[in-house]
Parts: structure tokens; C-alpha cells; sequence
């Protein structure tokens, strides 16, 4: 009896130790190729400018990435992000039921995924050109991480550029976002700065700030680097 069951688990073992082999191997492969169109997004972002023969080599790496490991919706986000690199360039028409679903999927994936939202919002807003969508996604990125740099910056770019278009819902966290940036750290605190100096906005929210309980240190940063007809004392 006992040599009848070793003949039948030594091979099942074996099947199994093969079956895990391969999810590695798979996994491995998916990997490397989500990392070579890694790379050429981050040669994109410093330059602006790639071949299209780059562009093609980078969506191919990262199709072939979710092919392999379509478990991982990091890899969706990134043939989403590769897709709209082309649609910038314009290498190629963007394929906007595509690219929906491919965000769709990665956040049903991954629901508690504040910056998966934050770059829904971006490609709604600024590729689909549908800014209240985006403004919905902003809004659910907050219920996961309300503290995410990402996800309130990009509130404030939101909210300069289309804020007629905007929720009443969306305007009022716009405003807690601008609170919450205004107290940041320093490196996120900076684009803050540097966002709200190009907006429409600015002085909407310095009147708005100048209302908060800031303490001294924040009001002096405010008053130098973005509210500058502040007085001089706070209060």
C-alpha cells in the first residue's frame, strides 16, 4: 500500500515543483520586460523626446509584461502610462476603450491603490479630456490614502485647470488638499509651489490659507514663496 501511494506522490511532487518553476520563470520574464519599458518612460520624462522605433520597443516590453504576469497591476499601469507616451508624441492614436480597461483592471486588482487613482485621474483628465471623471477618481484616492502626495498634488493641478468643470464635492477637497499641502515637507511642499504659481487659483488660496490656524514657520514659507502680499505678521 505504502509503495502504491510513494508511486503516485513522487511524480505529483514533482509536477507541482515543475508548475511552481515555471510561475517563477513567467514571473521573472514579466518583470524584466516591465523594467525595460521602465526605463524608457524615465528616458521619456527627462528628454520629452524618443523615437518611435523607442516607443514601439517600450509598448511591446510592457504588453508582454501583462501577458506574462497579468496578476500584477502594476504592469497594467504602466502599458496604460506607455500608451499615453505615445498618444503625447503622437506615435500613435490612443486607443481610449483600452486604455480605460487596462486601468479599470489594475485598480480592481488593487482597490486601496491611492496612486493607481491618482494616474486614472491624470490619464482621464488630461488624455480623455474628462475632467469631472477624473475629479471622481481624485475623490476616491483620498477614502485610501489622504495623505499621498500624489494624489493631492494632482488635486491642485485639477482644480487650476478645469475647476469650471468641476464637482461642488471636488471643490471642497480641493481646498482641505491645499491646507494639507501647505503643511507638507519640504520636497512635496515645493511642487505644491510650484504648481499653485501657475494657477489661475493662487490667490483664491492664499485668501484661503491666510483664514488657517498655521503656525509660524508655514505662514513665513507661505508668505515668501507664495502669498507675498501677506502681512507681516501672521494674525
Amino acid at each position: 500500500m505504502q509503495a502504491s501511494i510513494s508511486r503516485w506522490c513522487y511524480p505529483l511532487i514533482a509536477l507541482l515543483m515543475l508548475a511552481a518553476l515555471v510561475l517563477l520563470v513567467r514571473q521573472g520574464l514579466a518583470s524584466a520586460y516591465h523594467f525595460k519599458s521602465v526605463f524608457y518612460l524615465e528616458q521619456w520624462h527627462r528628454s520629452k523626446t524618443l523615437t518611435a522605433s523607442a516607443y514601439q520597443d517600450a509598448k511591446i516590453a510592457a504588453e508582454r509584461a501583462v501577458q506574462l504576469d497579468n496578476a500584477n497591476p502594476h504592469y497594467r499601469l504602466m502599458l496604460a502610462r506607455t500608451l499615453e507616451w505615445g498618444h503625447h508624441q503622437q506615435l500613435e492614436q490612443i486607443d481610449t476603450m483600452r486604455l480605460n480597461q487596462l486601468y479599470q483592471q489594475a485598480l480592481s486588482q488593487r482597490t486601496q491603490w491611492g496612486d493607481g487613482y491618482a494616474a486614472y485621474a491624470y490619464a482621464l483628465a488630461w488624455v480623455l479630456n474628462q475632467p469631472g471623471a477624473a475629479a471622481a477618481q481624485l475623490l476616491q484616492a483620498e477614502q485610501f490614502g489622504p495623505y499621498m502626495p500624489q494624489p493631492l498634488l494632482l488635486s491642485v493641478r485639477l482644480a487650476g485647470e478645469f475647476w469650471p468643470q468641476l464637482p461642488a464635492e471636488f471643490k471642497a477637497q480641493y481646498f482641505r488638499n491645499v491646507l494639507k499641502l501647505a503643511k507638507a515637507y519640504y520636497p512635496v511642499y515645493r511642487q505644491f509651489v510650484s504648481i499653485s504659481r501657475q494657477s489661475p487659483l493662487q490667490k483664491v488660496q492664499c485668501a484661503y490659507l491666510r483664514q488657517q490656524q498655521l503656525s509660524s514657520d508655514e505662514f513665513s514659507r507661505l508668505q515668501r514663496d507664495l502669498c507675498r502680499h501677506w502681512p507681516k505678521v501672521n494674525g
